[in-house]
C-alpha cells in the first residue's frame, strides 16, 4: 500500500545551550578532536520529553569551527508565506531487515589503553560508548584468544598434542584482568568489565567473538601466521575449544549472544600473511561446521548462539557463501551472515541486497571496518 506524505517548508525559533567545553586536540585535518579523560567526554546532556515533542526538537552541531555537540533548542512553525509541497511516496509493504545494533570490538589493545587511564577516565570512555547521553553501543565483538591487535600472539591451549583440551585455560591477564574483568579499583573488589558496560548500558549487550587461529600445533604449518588450515584430524577437539571458551566466560557470568567460525577466513588461505590467522576454503568451513561445530555447540546446549558464516571482505562473499549454504545441513545451524566493511569500492553494491533476497532467511552483519584511506 502506498502513503502519499505532504511536507511544509518550516522556520524555526531556535535557543542556544552551550555544553561543557572540551580539550581540544588538533591531528592537522583542518579541525580537533575533544579528548575523553576524567572531567570531560562527548555526551549528550539530559533533556525533557517536552524538549522532543508539541513541535519542538533538539539540533546538536559539530564543526570544523570548534563546535562540538552544541545543542540547539529548535521549534517547527508553519510559514505560509514560504510554503512548499513536496510528495514522498512510502511502499509499506516492503519490510527490510531489522538493525540489530551497533558496536565496537574488545580487543586485548582496547583494553589495554581503557586499563591503563585513570579510574575516572575509563568509567567516562564507557559511559560515552555505552551510556545514556552516549554513542549506545549494543554490540561487542570479542576475539576468542589473540588478534592482530594484541601485543603478543596466544591460544589458549598451547600444549602440544593435547587433544582432550585439559590444559585449556584463559589468559590471566587478557581474559580475567583486561576483558572479563578490568582492574577498576573500588572498596575491596573488582568490577567484571564486561559485566560493568552491561550495568552502565540501558540495553542488553549482545557479545560475540571469533578466533583468528587454533593453537599452532592444531595447524598444518604449526606457527600463527602464513598460509596454513586446520589440520583434518583436529577438526572435533577444534569445535570442543569453542565450548571450553563459551564454558570459561559462563564461570565469569559473561554469556555471548553469537559467534564466527573463523575471523577472515580467505587470510592464511588465499592470501598468505604475517599475522596471526588460519585459512579455510568454503568447502572445508562447511564440512566443519555441518559435521562438528554446529552438533558439538547444539550438544553442549549452546544452540542459541547466533552462528555467523563467513566473516570476511565482500571480495569473495557470493561464491563462498553460496558454497557454505548449499549444504542444508550446514545451512540449518547457521543464523546470519558477517561481512567486514573492507574493499567495498572494488565490489558490485548490489552484492548484499542480493544476497538477501537468495537467503531470506539470513540476517546480515558488518562486523568489521575501519577507517584508512585507500582501503
Amino acid at each position: 500500500m502506498w502513503t502519499i506524505l505532504r511536507f511544509l517548508a518550516l522556520t524555526m525559533i531556535l535557543g542556544v545551550v552551550q555544553l561543557q567545553p572540551c580539550v581540544p586536540r588538533d591531528y592537522g585535518a583542518n579541525s580537533v578532536v575533544c579528548v575523553c579523560n576524567a572531567t570531560y567526554c562527548d555526551f549528550l546532556e539530559p533533556y525533557s520529553n517536552e524538549s522532543i515533542s508539541n513541535g519542538n526538537y533538539l539540533h546538536y552541531t559539530s564543526s570544523m569551527a570548534r563546535l562540538r555537540l552544541q545543542r540547539d533548542a529548535k521549534t517547527f512553525v508553519k510559514n505560509a508565506s514560504i510554503e512548499v509541497d513536496a510528495t514522498f511516496q512510502v511502499n509499506r509493504a516492503t519490510k527490510y531487515q531489522k538493525i540489530i545494533g551497533f558496536g565496537g570490538a574488545m580487543t586485548d589493545s582496547t583494553a589495554i589503553n581503557i586499563h591503563s587511564m585513570s579510574e575516572a577516565a575509563g568509567n567516562n570512555i564507557l559511559r560515552t560508548y555505552f551510556g545514556e547521553g552516549g554513542s549506545k553501543y549494543s554490540l561487542i565483538r570479542v576475539p576468542m584468544g589473540a588478534s592482530d591487535f594484541s601485543t603478543e600472539y596466544y591460544t589458549y591451549d598451547d600444549v602440544a598434542g593435547d587433544t582432550s583440551l585439559q590444559y585449556f585455560a584463559l589468559r590471566q591477564f587478557e581474559d580475567y584482568q583486561l576483558k572479563s574483568s578490568i582492574i577498576v579499583f573500588v572498596p575491596s573488589q573488582q568490577i567484571p568489565y564486561l559485566k560493568q558496560i552491561q550495568n552502565i548500558s540501558s540495553q542488553d549487550i549482545k557479545l560475540f567473538t571469533a578466533p583468528w587461529s587454533a593453537p599452532y600445533w592444531m595447524k598444518d604449518n604449526g606457527t600463527a601466521f602464513g598460509r596454513s588450515t586446520l589440520r583434518l584430524e583436529n577438526y572435533k577437539p577444534w569445535a570442543h575449544y569453542f565450548v571450553k571458551y563459551f564454558d570459561a566466560y559462563a564461570d565469569a557470568n559473561i554469556t555471548f549472544w553469537g559467534l564466527t567460525p573463523q575471523n577472515e577466513p580467505n587470510q592464511g588461505g588465499v592470501h598468505k600473511v604475517h599475522i596471526i590467522s588460519m585459512g579455510w576454503t568454503a568447502k572445508q568451513l562447511r564440512g566443519f561446521i555441518a559435521e562438528h561445530l554446529g552438533p558439538t555447540l547444539e550438544e553442549n546446549g549452546y544452540s542459541y548462539l547466533k552462528l555467523m558464516a563467513y566473516d570476511d571482505s565482500g571480495l569473495y562473499l557470493p561464491e563462498y557463501l553460496q558454497s557454505i549454504l548449499k549444504n542444508e545441513t550446514t545451512r540449518s545451524y547457521v543464523s546470519g551472515v558477517a561481512i567486514h566493511a573492507y574493499h567495498d569500492d572494488n565490489i558490485d553494491p548490489n552484492i548484499i541486497s542480493n544476497l538477501q533476497n537468495e537467503f531470506p532467511d539470513m540476517f546480515f552483519l558488518y562486523t568489521e571496518g575501519e577507517y584508512r584511506e585507500n582501503i
